[in-house]
């Protein structure tokens, strides 16, 4: 919550970061990165943009994505520099990698 709150996201990215960041430990992985997903598209398809923010951003994200998977890591950055297409990539990127067929 520290990280979403210091980054000043909004509710639908806020949740893509919370649901990719708890993927690899909730015991329901793939639904869970499905949800990201679901609120990334969301975000895109706002019909109004937020302002760009200014803020200061105490909390570094090297430490705090640490744990998880290296495409996941990548994805939450992408985030955090707001370029949801790709991260919405990365995501399902993981999801084929790590769905059983």
């Amino acid at each position: 919550m520290d990280f979403i709150e210091d980054r000043q996201f909004n509710f639908n990215v806020g949740n893509a970061v919370k649901y990719i960041c708890r993927a690899p430990y909730k015991g329901k992985c793939i639904e869970d990165l499905e949800k990201a997903v679901f609120y990334l598209n969301r975000e895109l398809n706002r019909s109004e943009w937020c302002s760009a923010v200014d803020a200061k951003r105490d909390i570094d994200i090297v430490d705090f994505i640490k744990h998880l998977p290296s495409l996941l890591k990548v994805a939450v950055k992408f985030i955090d520099i707001k370029q949801y297409n790709i991260a919405i990539e990365m995501v399902k990127e993981y999801i084929d990698a790590n769905t059983e067929e």
